[in-house]
């Protein structure tokens, strides 16, 4: 007990040691040493109590050292990556763009084609109290991650990594870790992919609708796979033309789309590969014709070669599904 009455002093001392130098501050201190620890004053006392037994740790070392030890290989993300002393990881600073970022995490992936181990993907909380600003929220790294997934058959599990504040004692999380678990191959199941059609005439709307397009869908559910069929086979004399067509803005916005990875595929059907056109023609309407649109005006074979692009992926199940929608359609999940 008395061992235990001196941890109390201490820890009041620690969370309240500037009392120390004023008489009445201080007599307030030595009531509040009499208290129980389930007052007010003692929130975090339990895990200092841990920290001087030896039972935890007051930095996440040990949780990042379990996580080499139980699994193949493992990546952490951070801006504060120094203070692990985790050198058996792999490190990858926050503090890029997130064309970076995203590439990084791709080659993390990338490596459960190389073996069939499982991999950790150690990710810093957003919200960390060092941090200046809050980081990437952890739908950016789940949203990457759930479309690797068709792609590099894994299971994904998560789990938090908590630690202990030096100066409150109180928990809070301060990495999440994604477990990658390779599947081998992934059952055929019914999946479904999202096809996106725009024109030029979309310059200058076709980024902020296929963000909110994808984002929309994503939070409800994860897509095999999105492609985006751009047609630039007319860059004039559209029906129901609403607006002049900028070549440069519309190509701009479209690297954009793929730089910020909202799409999987980007299909540009520029109308002059006479081939393809013949073969979509033969195959879809029976029709020896190079055409791209029908007589009254209507596109439709950029359609079919995305339909096609799409049947031809890797990952298509004959059961799968695909949602095509034009770039202008409003969805509200």
């Amino acid at each position: 007990q008395s061992f235990n009455d001196m941890c109390k002093r201490a820890y009041l001392c620690v969370q309240f040691g500037s009392y120390a130098g004023n008489s009445k501050l201080s007599k307030l201190l030595k009531k509040w040493m009499r208290e129980d620890t389930s007052s007010p004053r003692f929130v975090g006392f339990d895990n200092f109590m841990k920290i001087v037994n030896g039972l935890v740790e007051l930095n996440i070392t040990a949780s990042v050292h379990r996580m080499l030890d139980e699994t193949d290989y493992c990546a952490i993300i951070g801006s504060f990556l120094d203070d692990l002393n985790a050198s058996a990881a792999h490190t990858i600073s926050s503090n890029v763009d997130d064309k970076i970022l995203i590439n990084d995490i791709e080659h993390v992936v990338e490596k459960l084609k190389l073996n069939h181990g499982r991999i950790a993907l150690v990710v810093e909380d957003p919200h960390c109290y060092r941090k200046i600003k809050a980081g990437r929220p952890l739908r950016f790294f789940k949203r990457h991650l759930s479309r690797l997934q068709v792609q590099y058959s894994f299971k994904m599990e998560q789990e938090e990594i908590v630690a202990i504040d030096e100066q409150s004692f109180q928990e809070y999380v301060a990495y999440h870790a994604f477990l990658l678990i390779p599947l081998g191959r992934i059952p055929s199941l019914p999946g479904c992919f999202l096809m996106i059609k725009s024109c030029p005439m979309e310059h200058e709307t076709i980024l902020s609708n296929v963000h909110k397009i994808v984002h929309s869908l994503e939070q409800t559910t994860t897509l095999k796979s999105i492609f985006l069929v751009a047609d630039t086979s007319k860059q004039d004399g559209f029906l129901r033309q609403y607006t002049s067509v900028d070549m440069h803005a519309y190509t701009t916005a479209l690297d954009k789309i793929i730089e910020e990875r909202l799409v999987d595929k980007l299909v540009i059907v520029d109308g002059k590969d006479s081939a393809q056109l013949f073969q979509v023609n033969n195959r879809w309407l029976g029709k020896s014709s190079a055409s791209s649109h029908s007589l009254t005006g209507q596109q439709y074979a950029s359609t079919m070669i995305g339909f096609d692009m799409i049947r031809n992926h890797p990952c298509f199940e004959p059961n799968d599904l695909v949602l095509q929608m034009d770039s202008d359609i409003i969805i509200k999940c």
